[in-house]
């Protein structure tokens, strides 16, 4: 590759050439001009080549992202729907088969009887339906933000009250403003 720098325009075969060897280079982090003098291209050449690297790489990574998110979102649905199927059958009867034994005249008879109860349906499954939703939505950023604002606000045990964290809340708190 002994090419001298020239206004030439590049071939579309040779701009996808060179952008291999650029990525490969900017990853070792050479300098722009360092890589512009390895492939006997302009700086300002490399410049571009090395914004449009950067540009499909954005790309490709929101692709590679929602691609996941896809992946994820379905085997939450996948696990909620087992688990809707799992709660339904678990609200059904119970049935439980049972067996006496009862000596008479030293011979032992065997009765079965099968006993059937309502149940309400197991709990768990519907916590993990309740998982399944909240995953989704975190997953979908549905959640709405937290204020963080107030988080390092600090109450005194015995009191209850705020303890002033300024000099403005120290003054206010002096004249009786603050709770």
């Amino acid at each position: 590759m002994n090419r001298q720098p020239t206004r030439k325009k590049r071939k579309k075969s040779e701009i996808q050439r060179d952008r291999v060897l650029i990525s490969e280079l900017y990853q070792k982090m050479y300098s722009q001009q360092e890589i512009a003098e390895k492939l006997n291209l302009s700086q300002p050449t490399v410049s571009r080549d090395i914004s449009q690297l950067i540009k499909d790489w954005q790309k490709s990574a929101l692709v590679n992202i929602d691609i996941i998110k896809s992946e994820q979102l379905e085997k939450i649905n996948i696990l909620e729907r087992e688990a809707w199927i799992a709660w339904e059958k678990s609200k059904g009867d119970l049935e439980k088969m049972h067996s006496e034994e009862t000596i008479v005249e030293h011979r032992t008879k065997k009765k079965k009887y099968l006993t059937k109860q309502k149940t309400s349906g197991n709990t768990r499954h519907l916590q993990v339906i309740e998982w399944c939703i909240d995953k989704r939505c975190e997953l979908l950023g549905l959640n709405a933000p937290v204020d963080t604002r107030n988080l390092n606000v600090n109450f005194d045990a015995e009191t209850g009250k705020k303890i002033p964290t300024s000099f403005r809340e120290w003054h206010l708190m002096l004249e009786g403003d603050v709770s």
